[in-house]
């Protein structure tokens, strides 16, 4: 597949329980962000730089690590999307990926967060992987739920490994993903997968009504 199986799961799990709806995610940044993060690495040291996606109400926000960049931005009837890979790589050719998005209506879905995690799995495959590892970081209004996926083996053309932290208010829900393609190593264990979630260090957090601003 082009993407990334996680961006595929994303759009098959939350597509039916989206608002047919069009709007515009008012995203942080502008077009050329890709550019503007490769000046950020050439002038800083940091190994990580935080950046914030504005998604349906609230901030998305993570520590994007070196020497990841913008390769993609899109929204549309109710479904927001931002994917970062390595500089030199695209949404097409990729060795690692991390996934932002936010899907309107998605948090009011008459589900338990458990039974909206499990859309994540993967439909069949070889040397498929689907594990809930359960709740996760939780912020003001918003649950988390953890899971990792699979499909193919290490060695396998193609195989993708990923962990996703799957968030939700009561109108909303939003995603952000690692995903790892061809690194020919077993995939993540439980320990692992939380390491990588944990490295983002993701924040799903209110504007403030007054500003707009994160609070």
């Amino acid at each position: 597949m082009n993407r990334a199986l996680t961006t595929a799961l994303i759009i098959a799990a939350f597509a039916p329980l989206s608002l047919a709806v069009s709007t515009t995610a008012a995203a942080e940044g502008a077009p050329g962000g890709d550019v503007v993060m490769r000046q950020l690495w050439r002038t800083q040291k940091a190994d990580t730089v935080e950046t914030v996606q504005r998604v349906y109400g609230r901030v998305v926000r993570l520590k994007l690590p070196r020497p990841f960049v913008l390769a993609d931005r899109q929204e549309q009837r109710g479904f927001f999307i931002a994917e970062y890979v390595p500089d030199g790589e695209t949404v097409d050719n990729w060795t690692r990926m991390i996934t932002v998005t936010g899907t309107r209506g998605g948090g009011a879905a008459h589900v338990t967060d458990a039974q909206l995690a499990a859309k994540f799995e993967p439909p069949a495959c070889p040397a498929k992987i689907f594990r809930d590892l359960g709740p996760t970081k939780s912020f003001a209004g918003v649950t988390g739920r953890m899971v990792v996926i699979g499909c193919g083996a290490p060695d396998q053309a193609g195989a993708e490994h990923g962990v996703i932290g799957v968030y939700r208010d009561t109108a909303d829900s939003w995603t952000v993903q690692y995903a790892e393609r061809n690194h020919g190593k077993p995939p993540f264990s439980p320990e692992q997968a939380v390491a990588r979630l944990d490295a983002l260090a993701p924040a799903v957090i209110p504007l403030s009504p007054a500003t707009g601003a994160a609070k």
